[in-house]
């Protein structure tokens, strides 16, 4: 009885655990996906594109039919016309543009 209790608690605990990864990875998107508008909005190219690419792999667990996994897509397309567009072209310039080319789901972007 003791046996089948503490197994029932553990499956029980595993569960929750399993229940609640979703969650995580949601708050991860969210973060990195603020992190990289703040960074965009402060012409910190380099990091907004990193922000915006964690952003992308934590949208990955969602699923590419997922609306967040497009929104990833999404800023990283901004992103890449900022860098375009900007006056200050530092080393870090094109490297948006190359990554988004790589990238599989999603819709067809025409950079």
């Amino acid at each position: 009885m003791r046996i089948s209790r503490s197994l029932w608690i553990i499956g029980l605990l595993l569960a929750a655990f399993i229940a609640a990864q979703p969650f995580t990875h949601s708050g991860k998107w969210e973060r990195y996906t603020k992190t990289g508008n703040s960074a965009l909005e402060a012409r910190d190219f380099a990091e907004a594109d990193s922000a915006y690419r964690a952003a992308l792999a934590e949208a990955r667990h969602f699923g590419s039919a997922d609306p967040r996994f497009q929104e990833s897509l999404d800023n990283l397309e901004k992103l890449s016309r900022a860098e375009t567009t900007s006056a200050h072209f530092g080393p870090h310039s094109g490297q948006t543009t190359t990554f988004l080319r790589g990238v599989g789901g999603g819709r067809d972007k025409t950079l």
